[in-house]
């Protein structure tokens, strides 16, 4: 079984459940390479990439298929229910409160649409599990997967517990033939089209101006968690940039002058939390450079894709 990782775990989550549940091979791009990739919001002091349903929810109309949450009868049922659609050859997305992830547990209740891949079960008893966003394999046991699940987004539908996500296509061959007829080169074009450095320049310098203005009033005991915070929507906006310029590179369409996309963001994320620990106005206006110089990067990185679209006579910018 060839499990794939993804920017984003939901995302990650529908494309695995696809290849493997639905026998429907295709590969991830055309699913995560979207109009809107690239945008990015200010959301309260947060800056963030699109929700990934804002990316899902158009691919899984256009192939016909739908999420499901089915009730399990408590977590009992949702045990019972793994076990017999694991041994079945299935794998099961199961939305998990991220106290209780395996590779980098958060240090608080973090239980907003962050899913990790139920894959098999041991000879154990124990459960085989796959983090989609490090893209690694893991085992735990029964008691520690009913933590992981037992978690306050799972009963969110009147109570009901819906641990587990489901894709279920309509019509397969109707999907299969709509999966033949996407084209990776009028994916990429939709991204260069959408692509807005001005709004994504606004929404930087807005989430700035209000991040600082949060992180005045934080105290010092809450800082770290604030900052894990933070650093979760940032590397989901670096990640979802590596993807995008790792499909353009399989296009060749990534040049030298495209390292903003990857390099150039890694940097910056990477550079926030300790201007974020400095608490001064000088930090604060560094950021807003780098920010300014770092979109200022990525504009002309998309330029040079647009110049190499239009000499490969696959579109035309006048």
């Amino acid at each position: 079984m060839e499990l794939t990782g993804a920017y984003n775990c939901v995302l990650a989550s529908i494309y695995n459940s696809l290849q493997i549940n639905s026998k429907l091979l295709f590969p991830i791009q055309s699913m995560v390479i979207a109009p809107q990739l690239l945008r990015l919001y200010n959301w309260n002091h947060w800056l963030s990439s699109p929700p990934p349903l804002d990316i899902a929810d158009p691919f899984l109309e256009r192939i016909g298929a739908e999420l499901h949450f089915p009730i399990t009868g408590g977590l009992d049922g949702a045990v019972r229910s793994a076990r017999e659609r694991l041994r079945q050859g299935e794998v099961i997305p199961a939305s998990i409160n991220l106290r209780y992830s395996h590779f980098d547990p958060a240090p608080f209740d973090n239980d907003f649409w962050n899913f990790q891949l139920l894959t098999a079960v041991t000879d154990e008893g124990n459960f085989l599990m796959f983090d989609m966003y490090h893209a690694e394999s893991y085992e735990v046991d029964e008691s520690r997967l009913r933590n992981m699940i037992d978690t306050a987004f799972n009963y969110r539908h009147a109570g009901a517990f819906t641990p587990f996500m489901e894709v279920v296509v309509q019509d397969h061959e109707h999907a299969w033939n709509v999966l033949q007829c996407m084209d990776e080169q009028a994916l990429m074009m939709s991204v260069v089209r959408d692509y807005d450095a001005g709004a994504n320049l606004a929404a930087g310098q807005l989430w700035l101006a209000r991040m600082q203005e949060h992180f005045a009033t934080v105290e010092p005991d809450r800082m770290y968690a604030e900052v894990y915070r933070l650093m979760g929507h940032l590397m989901l906006i670096l990640k979802s940039r590596t993807q995008f310029i790792q499909a353009a590179a399989a296009l060749g369409l990534h040049g030298v002058g495209d390292d903003a996309f990857d390099e150039g963001w890694h940097t910056f994320v990477h550079a926030v939390p300790m201007n974020v620990f400095r608490r001064s106005g000088d930090a604060y206006a560094d950021m807003w450079t780098a920010y300014e110089e770092l979109i200022g990067r990525e504009r002309d990185g998309m330029n040079q894709i647009k110049e190499r679209l239009s000499e490969q006579g696959i579109m035309s910018w006048r």
